[in-house]
């Protein structure tokens, strides 16, 4: 079980002239189902605050004091030494009571640098 810290920075153009940075940011836990030396397969949850609000099906705004639940899975693969490619998917859903509120999800391809790889293996 690992706990960790996540920021979600999120840009969204909704219309031609207009971007808009939204955040989100929370603590998630993730639990490794399938673990080998070269690759592995976990599962999270997680909690979020942030301003992205998903209440319109056509065009998200912006809202403060939003809190999210997620959940989601994903794998590790290495790739050189402690360099991993982090590939997966994460779903949130907002807790606030919030009219025409729907659940979004974010899909993830990212790297990883595992500071203690060694150890980090053990755990697995």
């Amino acid at each position: 079980m690992a706990a960790l810290f996540n920021m979600v920075l999120l840009h969204t153009q909704y219309d031609k002239e207009k971007w808009v940075r939204s955040n989100m940011f929370g603590v998630l836990g993730q639990y490794i189902l399938i673990s080998d030396s070269r690759m592995n397969l976990y599962v999270e949850g997680s909690t979020h605050y942030g301003n992205f609000c998903s209440c319109d099906p056509y065009m998200p705004y912006q809202k403060e004091g939003l809190w999210y639940y997620g959940f989601g899975w994903g794998g590790n693969i290495k790739l050189y030494k402690n360099l991993m490619l982090d590939v997966g998917f994460n779903n949130y859903q907002i807790i606030n009571k919030i009219p025409g509120k729907y659940n979004n999800t974010r899909y993830v391809v990212g790297l990883n640098y595992i500071l203690n790889f060694k150890e980090t293996v053990k755990s697995f």
